[in-house]
């Protein structure tokens, strides 16, 4: 909660004005920091459970609002992979020209319209779908095309007001221009089917396909805890949190069972997942990747410390 030194100023009114607006229209955001390092790289800080504390519901929004982190590159960001939503990241820099390679992409495959962009604070952008629930996009690097990410499940974009401090450049609606303005999530175009198959065939080519979650998730007899809309939208999260796990690849299986298990700690920390069957779900997962049990359980135990450590608070 908010103390007496935490006042609110013109700044701090206009991002909940922009957070309110995006919660409104089922996304869901949390505040964080970014700032422009020395070196040029971007430097970030999020809440260790953000994936927790996204959200949006307007009255968690201005409880999150009352304890924004003061100071130094202040922004909003929203998290994709609860939002439903799937972004292609469009960057223009070190010779890769994202926009024209999008372009090209919806020339040679079809389809790809949006009413929904944004330009980021570099000159990039961002075009905003809504998620395939059968075939779903994760996050990438460059795996479409040179300048071209990609932002789904498990991740997050930043968005308006932000200002990436000592530049005097931040990111705007392009399309629509207007906060007001933005469409509800559900009324977003889907990505096109296109992209999943390319990201898959990409990962081919590496020879470490993607494993997809297809399979039902065991709802255990902890979860009779829960009330009936309670349990529909946590098998829904831990669907979530099993699919980020088995479509890591080569290389990545540790870090992706890692951030779903941090994910999970913050869905169990506010009372959206219950632990046991939870902790149980992600352990298999993980092993169904081929880690080790031991690997498993150190990465998910650690992980875990975050429902003890008051991390994020």
């Amino acid at each position: 909660m908010s103390n007496g030194s935490n006042r609110v100023g013109r700044s701090d009114l206009e991002y909940q004005r922009y957070a309110l607006a995006y919660a409104e229209r089922g996304y869901a955001v949390f505040p964080c920091k970014q700032w422009l390092q020395a070196d040029g790289r971007k430097g970030f800080v999020a809440p260790d459970d953000w994936p927790g504390l996204s959200t949006s519901d307007p009255d968690e929004v201005r409880e999150g609002l009352a304890e924004l982190p003061r100071g130094h590159g202040l922004q909003l960001a929203i998290d994709t992979g609860k939002s439903g939503l799937a972004v292609a990241d469009l960057d223009i820099k070190n010779g890769e020209n994202g926009p024209h390679e999008w372009s090209r992409l919806r020339a040679e495959y079809g389809g790809g319209r949006t009413w929904l962009r944004a330009q980021t604070w570099s000159g990039g952008s961002h075009w905003l779908y809504r998620q395939r629930d059968d075939d779903p996009v994760y996050n990438s690097t460059r795996d479409l095309a040179p300048g071209i990410d990609t932002r789904g499940i498990g991740g997050l974009i930043i968005v308006a007001p932000s200002v990436m401090p000592g530049t005097g450049q931040g990111y705007r609606w392009t399309e629509p221009t207007d906060i007001e303005n933005i469409p509800h999530v559900d009324d977003l175009p889907l990505i096109p089917a296109w992209v999943p198959e390319l990201l898959r065939a990409a990962a081919k080519s590496r020879g470490n396909a993607p494993k997809v979650f297809t399979g039902p998730v065991d709802i255990r007899y902890e979860w009779k805890d829960l009330y009936p809309r309670q349990r529909a939208a946590a098998r829904e999260l831990l669907y979530e949190l099993v699919s980020e796990i088995l479509a890591a690849v080569e290389g990545t299986r540790n870090h992706a069972l890692y951030h779903a298990s941090a994910r999970a700690a913050g869905y169990i920390k506010v009372g959206k997942l219950p632990a046991v069957p939870t902790i149980d779900a992600i352990r298999a997962a993980g092993e169904e990747t081929g880690l080790p049990a031991w690997e498993c359980d150190r990465t998910v135990t650690s992980a875990m410390n975050l429902l003890t450590s008051g991390a994020g608070r």
